[in-house]
C-alpha cells in the first residue's frame, strides 16, 4: 500500500522520510511518537531530524558521529560549519543508543571537529596552511 507519490505530495516530514526512507519510513515516524523531541532538526537549516540520528545508530549500524553527519545525512557536504555545531548533539543521541561513555562521546566530537577544521584548512588555506 506504500505510494510514493503521494507520500512526496503530502510535503513536510512525512515526504521527507518518505523520501529518504521508502515503506521504512514509519520506523523514524515511531520514533518521533515515542518522543516528539526527536521531531527537532539535528542541523540548522537541514531537514533532517534527531529521530534520524536515532534510527541511523538502531537501524542502520551508525556508531559514529562522523558517520551521522557525513554519510547519513550528508550533512557535513551541504552545511559544513551547522553540522559543527550539531556535533555535540549527535553525540549525545549516539551515547545513549549506543551505550558509549562519556569520554567516548567527546572523543568522537572532537575528531569531528578536527576533520572539519583540517578540511576547511586545506580547502580555504591550501595544503600549505593545513600543515602549518
Amino acid at each position: 500500500g506504500y505510494d510514493a507519490e503521494a507520500v512526496a505530495a503530502s510535503g513536510g516530514l512525512a515526504a521527507h522520510f518518505g523520501e529518504r526512507y521508502g515503506t521504512e519510513a514509519r520506523f523514524v515516524h515511531d520514533l518521533i511518537a515515542e518522543d516528539q523531541e526527536l521531531a527537532e532538526p539535528v542541523v540548522a537549516g537541514l531537514p533532517y531530524t534527531k529521530a534520524e540520528v536515532v534510527y541511523a545508530a538502531r537501524s542502520e549500524m551508525a556508531r559514529s558521529v562522523d558517520d551521522v553527519l557525513s554519510r547519513r545525512t550528508r550533512s557535513r557536504l551541504f552545511a559544513r560549519d551547522a553540522s559543527t555545531a550539531a556535533a555535540p548533539e549527535v553525540g549525545r543521541l549516539l551515547g545513549q543508543e549506543l551505550g558509549l561513555s562519556p569520554e567516548q562521546v567527546d572523543q568522537q566530537v572532537t575528531d569531528y571537529l578536527a576533520s572539519v577544521a583540517h578540511e576547511k584548512a586545506v580547502l580555504f588555506e591550501g595544503p600549505e596552511g593545513a600543515a602549518a
